[in-house]
């Protein structure tokens, strides 16, 4: 069995049709769509969790096929120092998308390990262990798999990625090629205010100099 979240505070009911439409039948499905921050709404959605393995994806992504979730988790079941697998996104027309910056400068065959350890929350998968150790960890100043101090939506999954690698020094992310899913890109929550705020907090929390 395994977990599929989504945070959001959008009207998704033409997505959630399409995901019951080309996903397992042990699948259980987590909708948090409270307004709140995407933080709160994301550990909302883990908490709801009963299942080992959690997929996340946000509102705007489309093109499911079937068995698409077991090729996104298939890096997870193989080995147990990969902690965090991304979809690989695309756009409607099927051109990679940057992904925090590199999305164009890696290959686009099968799984590739990503030397940033950073990966945008769009289509991800984890483990709920991973979020247990995250909130039990002394080595990091808050008690959710997503710190809540973040306003709206920006910075917050970056800063999850920095959490698992705090606790988890050898920690491998993957981009997974095998399961390439459109994300529209819709940025709901972006204010250039906002963005300012959360990148102050996420620098000042990481002792990051820019």
């Amino acid at each position: 069995m395994l977990n599929l979240c989504v945070p959001t505070i959008i009207d998704n009911s033409k997505q959630i049709e399409e995901l019951k439409k080309y996903s397992w039948n042990i699948i259980d499905l987590v909708v948090s769509n409270d307004k709140v921050s995407a933080a709160i709404n994301r550990n909302r959605c883990i908490a709801k969790c009963k299942h080992e393995i959690i997929i996340m994806l946000d509102h705007d992504i489309k093109g499911f096929y079937q068995g698409w979730e077991k090729d996104l988790i298939d890096p997870l079941l193989s080995d147990n120092t990969i902690q965090l697998v991304s979809a690989r996104l695309i756009d409607e027309k099927g051109k990679p998308q940057t992904m925090m910056g590199w999305g164009d400068s890696i290959q686009d065959i099968g799984w590739v390990e990503i030397d940033e350890k950073k990966l945008p929350s769009s289509c991800i998968a984890f483990r709920k262990s991973l979020c247990d150790e995250i909130i039990e960890s002394e080595l990091l100043p808050v008690n959710n798999p997503f710190d809540e101090n973040y306003l709206k939506a920006e910075f917050e999954d970056t800063d999850f990625c920095y959490a698992i690698s705090k606790i988890k020094s050898d920690a491998i992310f993957i981009v997974n090629n095998n399961c390439k899913l459109i994300h529209l890109n819709h940025e709901t929550w972006r204010d250039e205010s906002i963005r300012n705020v959360n990148r102050h907090y996420f620098e000042k929390k990481w002792n990051i100099t820019t």
